[in-house]
């Protein structure tokens, strides 16, 4: 499985740009991008802007987490049970549409027989 690295909730941080303080109150993972929600103050008004990491640095003690990525990539080997489970539904539907299809041939034939 794929696996990206993040910085946790909590961490605190600064803009690259005005060299706001702010804090990490929420992570966003898309495909292989990293989008992070930052909390800050301005005017005494608490305020929310997502940024990506190369609009703020921090302290350099800070270390980033693992996490699986969201992508599927290795589930269905990890998960056998699962895949074959689904894959049983599908048949058992693919079934009953066979059979639905059978049923109304039945009944349009017999229509046309009387």
């Amino acid at each position: 499985m794929k696996q990206i690295k993040l910085f946790p909730c909590g961490t605190h941080i600064r803009t690259t740009l005005g060299q706001i303080e702010g804090m990490i109150t929420a992570a966003c993972v898309r495909f292989s991008s990293v989008s992070y929600e930052i909390a800050y103050f301005y005017d005494g008004e608490q305020r929310t802007v997502w940024m990506n990491e190369a609009e703020f640095s921090t302290a350099g003690n800070d270390k980033k987490i693992w996490v699986i990525n969201s992508r599927f990539d290795g589930w269905y080997k990890d998960h056998p049970e699962e895949v074959k489970k689904y894959k049983n539904i599908k048949a058992r539907y693919r079934d009953l549409n066979e059979m639905k299809k059978l049923e109304d041939q039945r009944k349009a034939l017999n229509y046309l027989l009387r």
